[in-house]
């Protein structure tokens, strides 16, 4: 049998997950043979088709579904701008509470249609995860974990 290794790369994250404590490790996302990314940690979580990320912790090989992952902290500034990169309207400030109790603080930038800019707009059109910049660099939120959202 022949096997088939996908290139990828690591990237450094901690993943808050509903009801334990925030765990630092590695996400794997598919890169080309070049070593350019073809997806992002937000690609991945945002699929609808993978329930379930693969996750390294210190060697620990583990699979984490989706849908518990409160947040995740890249923990890497060259990673967190590959995640912006297709993100490039100026941020806006929010404070996000999560269900869990946790609070983050920092920017939005979205694009949406003409007549759909309002921040209701965006949360009632977006699934999945979306980039919050913070001051410590850059949150990926679990929307279905949002309590509240002030601008």
């Amino acid at each position: 049998m022949i096997g088939y290794k996908v290139p990828q790369r690591e990237v450094a994250v901690r993943v808050h997950r509903r009801g334990s404590e925030p765990v630092a490790g590695h996400l794997f996302v598919a890169t080309d043979p070049s070593g350019c990314s073809m997806h992002t940690i937000l690609d991945k979580l945002n699929d609808p088709e993978e329930r379930f990320l693969a996750y390294d912790v210190a060697g620990d090989s583990r699979l984490i579904a989706k849908r518990w992952i409160l947040s995740i902290d890249m923990l890497d500034g060259e990673q967190a701008a590959v995640e912006l990169a297709t993100h490039g309207n100026p941020p806006v400030d929010v404070v996000v509470y999560l269900s869990d109790g946790t609070v983050v603080k920092g920017g939005v930038s979205y694009l949406m249609p003409p007549g759909r800019e309002r921040p209701i707009d965006l949360l009632n059109l977006t699934r999945g995860f979306l980039p919050i910049q913070t001051s410590e660099g850059l949150t990926l939120v679990n929307l279905d974990h949002v309590i509240e959202w002030r601008p």
